[in-house]
């Protein structure tokens, strides 16, 4: 399951050429589902717009991304994020289940991906 971090009201990051971290984010999630499929895997997305049907409150549309994995038996959750700070920060960061093999190996291909 690929997730575009942010959508509707939560813009998330604004770029210095007022982009929305929303709506790169989901230029992402459409590119890698994309080149995911081409590839022959089943790909789910938590959403393909920036409209939602559940509730515009943070809590309950993080749960809710997070049910839609759950329901749909999703072998991975992955959220693309990109992140901001107001101090002298870049990079990438990847979070994973370090009890999981399968998602520290994945997680490390990335790194190397991104590298």
């Amino acid at each position: 399951m690929i997730d575009a971090g942010h959508r509707g009201y939560d813009v998330g990051s604004i770029s210095n050429f007022d982009d929305y971290e929303k709506d790169i984010n989901l230029d992402i999630a459409l590119l890698v589902g994309k080149q995911l499929k081409s590839y022959g895997y089943n790909v789910v997305y938590t959403h393909t717009s920036d409209s939602v049907s559940w509730l515009e409150d943070n809590i309950e549309d993080l749960q809710t991304r997070c049910d839609l994995a759950k329901k749909r038996n999703a072998d991975l959750f992955v959220s693309i994020h990109l992140n901001s700070s107001e101090y002298e920060a870049n990079g990438y960061e990847i979070y994973c289940d370090f009890n999981n093999k399968n998602t520290v190996k994945l997680s490390n291909s990335l790194l190397k991906q991104l590298d």
